[in-house]
């Protein structure tokens, strides 16, 4: 049990206390719907909470065993003596059972796909992501290139546009993922206070459209394959750092893509970016989530000193409050978190649905006369659609 309760304060710190981590963890949510890249490492805390030792010893045997790993040596020593010494180490250890590949495809996407998160934060997110192909797809290159032109550096066309010029964003990203199964071109970004995440959108999308419609300058493309050249000298200057950029394409199956790769970005030219921007900068299969905050959305809970009538006067202004935001917001529903601020202070997301359920419940006044609190919905002949709120006190109905 003390084990879990790491993992759970860990999914916690970097999940559902973090507006960023909790962005990302939504977005892969709704861009996958049936690949396993629907499920970030750390799972959901419905996952942490439910595991038996059974299930982690079963993957313990399935994933860690030989065959489903890599050894990485490098600096300056003998591959006879490594080989001799891996194996004195490692050899008596043999494979236990067959591990299973991977067989789901994720369905092409058929509609764009968009999410309101309303969480607290100090500042509003957003994250814009395309469906891409897997990291061995000729395709890549042009999609790193447009990667490199968008977001490297502060001379990038997004730092100059969202950063320096509007002052619109603290840190904004554009990259393509390069995972051994198609993946995910993400644009990400963090507003500055008091900038809506809907209006950094908006300038986002039309940097998109203009990779799309212009071709990009033959400055940028030389910036990019001289910065990808020195990237890849600063990558061999370490030990360590050679073993991670090999490891990473070792571990996905092919390091013929790293080979090529410098070979291939000096082919790209302003007419390939364009096309590719085109081909999979598709908004009709793109998956968006907007982290917004619950400025305007909240409600103050009823302090349980009151009683009697001023008990039901009190509920009754909540009520209030929240059918005056449903009606004001009509992107707002029954089923959306709004703030909730108890008698002490405390803030925290609460569902409507169950603050209005906390205001159905018999209460009884100091004088042991119940009163009850009831909220009807009625649809009206013509489509229009009333609440009737309905509560008792001292057996006096009054409605409201």
């Amino acid at each position: 049990q003390p084990e879990r309760d790491v993992v759970t304060e860990e999914r916690r710190w970097r999940t559902d206390n973090s507006p960023l981590g909790y962005l990302y963890f939504k977005l892969f949510n709704n861009a996958y719907i049936y690949h396993p890249y629907h499920w970030t490492p750390i799972g959901f805390m419905n996952d942490i909470r439910t595991w038996s030792i059974e299930d982690i010893r079963k993957f313990h045997t399935t994933y860690y065993q030989p065959s489903n790993a890599i050894l990485m040596v490098t600096g300056d020593v003998a591959p006879s003596k490594v080989f001799k010494e891996a194996k004195k180490a490692f050899g008596s250890i043999k494979n236990s059972v067959k591990i299973p590949k991977v067989k789901f495809i994720e369905p092409k996407q058929d509609g764009a796909k968009r999410v309101i998160i309303h969480k607290e934060s100090e500042v509003e997110m957003l994250a814009i992501a395309f469906h891409i192909p897997d990291f061995k797809n000729k395709d890549q290159v042009t999609l790193s290139v447009i990667s490199e032109i968008l977001y490297s550096g502060k001379s990038s066309r997004l730092y100059k546009e969202l950063v320096e010029k509007k002052r619109l964003v603290n840190s904004i990203y554009a990259y393509n993922m390069e995972n051994r199964d198609p993946g995910l071109f993400i644009f990400m970004a963090t507003c500055n206070p008091g900038v809506k995440a809907k209006d950094v959108e908006k300038e986002i999308i039309k940097e998109i459209d203009k990779m799309k419609t212009t071709k990009v300058t033959k400055a940028e493309l030389e910036k990019v394959k001289i910065n990808t050249k020195s990237d890849f000298i600063y990558s061999l200057e370490s030990s360590t750092s050679v073993a991670n950029l090999l490891g990473s394409y070792l571990v996905r199956g092919d390091v013929q893509p790293l080979l090529e790769y410098e070979e291939n970005v000096n082919k790209i030219t302003a007419k390939k970016v364009q096309a590719a921007a085109n081909k999979y900068f598709d908004f009709d299969k793109s998956t968006g989530v907007l982290t917004l905050n619950n400025e305007g959305r909240s409600v103050r809970v009823i302090p349980n000193k009151i009683t009697g009538s001023d008990l039901v006067k009190a509920k009754a202004e909540v009520l209030h409050s929240i059918l005056k935001l449903i009606n004001e917001d009509s992107k707002t529903s029954f089923k959306d978190y709004i703030k909730v601020v108890d008698q002490d202070g405390v803030e925290s997301d609460m569902k409507i649905t169950d603050i209005l359920a906390n205001l159905y419940v018999s209460t009884y006044t100091n004088d042991k006369s119940p009163y009850y609190f009831k909220i009807d919905y009625i649809k009206n002949e013509d489509g229009t659609s009333d609440f009737v709120v309905k509560f008792n006190y001292k057996d006096n109905d009054q409605i409201i």
